[in-house]
């Protein structure tokens, strides 16, 4: 039994986030440790769907010392830090190293794609400095790509008093819609100030 106010001790862990973005842009995602226990290397490998996303940036954060992540941004992708004659374990919390992906211009809004993060506990992939190795709790994020579109100006039917600009219908399919506040019509910023029932 745990006295008044006592918690049991938190598991340690790997946390990737979740993200949402439109089609065609790029996003974040970062990889974390929580409750590090202390160690001195780790190999992970990623996995997603590259058909919906494709790996552009790897930014490490430092905090487990020398990284040797594979140099090509395909899939899977490898994070490894290597520390092995560290004669202290690295025991910082916190962001491990944050992925930028690409999402697909073809995308649908609702689709998604897990980001997965996976090691192998009998292969030694994450130990610390006296060669134990170390279990970590693994949560995957993903990626969705909103439903919600910024509708152009092109796709728009709409009235126009002044500098004032009245939505009166859409020329396109998408299901939800989001518009701008403001559309310049022939040099001229308009302001949105009514969308009509359609």
């Amino acid at each position: 039994v745990l006295p008044f106010g006592a918690s049991a001790a938190a598991q340690p862990a790997l946390r990737v986030s979740d993200a949402v973005c439109s089609p065609g842009a790029e996003v974040k995602v970062t990889v974390a440790i929580e409750n590090n226990p202390g160690l001195v290397s780790m190999s992970l490998m990623c996995t997603y769907d590259a058909t919906l996303l494709t790996l552009v940036d790897v930014e490490d954060a430092g905090i487990l010392g020398d990284e040797l992540h594979k140099p090509e941004y395909t899939q899977p992708y490898y994070l490894t830090w290597a520390n092995d004659t560290s004669k202290v374990n690295f025991t910082d919390n916190g962001t491990l190293v944050t992925l930028t992906f690409k999402v697909s211009e073809q995308a649908k809004g609702g689709s998604s794609s897990a980001i997965e993060i996976s090691y192998n506990k009998d292969n030694f992939d994450i130990y610390d400095k006296d060669a134990e190795p170390i279990d970590l709790a693994v949560y995957n994020g993903s990626v969705t790509v909103s439903a919600q579109v910024n509708v152009p100006l092109s796709d728009i039917i709409y009235g126009k008093r002044g500098t004032s600009l009245i939505i009166r219908g859409y020329s396109g399919d998408d299901a939800e819609l989001v518009f701008e506040p403001t559309y310049t019509v022939n040099g001229v910023a308009c302001n949105l100030t009514g969308v009509d029932s359609f």
